[in-house]
């Protein structure tokens, strides 16, 4: 009897921590690169009360960022990929 209360709370909060990651991830909204981009420059605008000549220099600089961040996303999902194909 212990050993099936036991299982049966395993499987229980198995099952909750997985529905949890799940909602999570629902949750965050897929952004295009301009649409990241746009929404940095304004929350540094309104951090930092920036010029709109700093905005256009901080511009191609955030794009840059960005455009690395997902590249190395994308290097990680592949690699993963690959140890997990062998």
């Amino acid at each position: 009897m212990k050993k099936l209360a036991s299982i049966l709370v395993l499987v229980f909060a198995f099952t909750i921590t997985t529905q949890a990651q799940k909602k999570r991830k629902q949750k965050r909204p897929q952004f295009t690169t301009e649409q990241q981009v746009d929404l940095a420059v304004k929350k540094m605008t309104l951090d930092l009360d920036l010029t709109d000549a700093q905005q256009r220099k901080i511009r191609p600089l955030i794009n840059a960022q960005i455009a690395d961040r997902k590249a190395a996303m994308e290097k990680r999902k592949n690699l993963l990929l690959m140890k997990f194909l062998q």
